[in-house]
């Protein structure tokens, strides 16, 4: 997990890892204001299922490409979940909740979710992959 970019909202970052953490996933939370090589560094030294990028102040605009490309290059390739603030608040306003994930999913990411859906939402996609109950 990691909070992308120069954005230092942590409460959900937290609140997820918690979650899994009790459900006896291992997870390797990076923090905040993450940039693309220390994301890079993480999954290398940890190989894990999914990686789990979140942003509340729309920083994942701005730095998920650079991710994704860095991302193409290497030998492991985790589930990829984007979730938060996809947008600075100032843009992209007009659009629906599923047209802002929909911009990410076509980027690459596997599973996009909205500051708008719940958590519950983000257990449900990951089900398959972690045999989450």
């Amino acid at each position: 997990m990691a909070v992308i970019g120069n954005d230092v909202h942590v409460v959900a970052n937290r609140i997820i890892d918690h979650y899994f953490s009790s459900q006896g996933h291992t997870v390797f939370n990076l923090g905040v204001a993450c940039k693309p090589c220390e994301v890079v560094d993480g999954i290398l030294e940890t190989e894990p299922d999914v990686l789990i990028i979140s942003s509340l102040n729309g920083e994942a605009l701005n730095w998920t490409d650079m991710l994704l490309k860095k991302l193409d290059n290497l030998p492991v390739a985790p589930f990829l979940v984007l979730g938060g603030n996809l947008f600075p608040r100032a843009n992209h306003e007009n659009l629906s909740v599923e047209d802002k994930e929909k911009v990410f999913l076509d980027k690459g990411f596997n599973c996009v979710l909205s500051h708008e859906r719940p958590l519950s939402s983000l257990v449900k996609s990951l089900e398959p992959i972690l045999q989450v109950s």
